[in-house]
């Protein structure tokens, strides 16, 4: 993969949130963030991966939520970490922030 792979899925991304890519890999942009992009509201890490461990998960919760006509959401919880994780496609999430459901 190359270098322009990874820096359009992070343009991409910050395009849906209303905001740009943090140039120079964020820490050495001068710009106080070490996030992928310069959102005022989120930390954002763009990835871009060809294996995903949890990709078999997300396959089976997206196809029954599909079924039963709800968005699908997945919640990881590791043993020892005091909070969870929550995982939704990011067009879901787009429309649950802009609605202020």
């Amino acid at each position: 993969m190359t270098d322009q792979a990874w820096k359009a899925l992070e343009r991409r991304i910050a395009a849906e949130f209303g905001t740009k890519r943090t140039p120079l890999s964020g820490r050495n942009s001068g710009h106080g963030t070490e996030s992928d992009t310069l959102s005022d509201r989120y930390y954002i890490e763009a990835k871009l991966r060809s294996k995903l461990p949890f990709w078999a998960e997300w396959q089976r919760a997206r196809a029954s939520a599909k079924r039963e006509r709800k968005r699908p959401l997945l919640a990881f919880h590791k043993k020892g970490y005091p909070g969870t994780v929550v995982m939704l496609e990011l067009e879901d999430f787009l429309e649950i922030e802009r609605s202020g459901d």
